[in-house]
């Protein structure tokens, strides 16, 4: 697989046992809305590609540990470090038969911008600047 720039995972840990938490996976991948977001972009074509943005994926809160706030704070985790790197928003894909995830992303002021086949939806979330001051 080729090497990618920007590729960060954040992870929450359990203080008692060790045990991850939550985890997400953070880099710059296509904004086009398109699955294409989710093919690695090689460091080669980072230089001269345009359009590339702080993309989710690979977002997952372990089930005993949901409903307790740690996939916001990753949320707003992600959205600092897209900040630092000075952009203002961010995007994700949402599988439309995930009521909970898309519940989140919602509340956390992702919009839908449209739909990719019949069971995602790419969203996208503009980054307050005042949010993190």
């Amino acid at each position: 697989m080729p090497s990618v720039w920007n590729h960060k995972i954040i992870g929450i840990f359990s203080e008692s046992s060790n045990d991850m938490i939550a985890f997400v996976d953070i880099s710059l991948q296509s904004s086009s809305g398109t699955l294409e977001a989710l093919d690695p972009v090689p460091w080669s074509e980072r230089n001269s590609t345009k359009g590339l943005k702080p993309y989710i994926c690979n977002f997952l809160t372990a089930p005993k540990y949901r409903k307790r706030g740690y996939a916001k704070m990753l949320i707003r985790e992600c959205e600092k470090y897209a900040y630092s790197l000075g952009y203002d928003e961010i995007y994700l894909h949402c599988k439309i038969d995930t009521p909970p995830a898309l519940t989140l992303y919602i509340t956390s002021g992702f919009e839908p911008q449209h739909k990719v086949g019949d069971d995602t939806v790419f969203m996208r979330k503009k980054i307050s600047p005042y949010r993190f001051r």
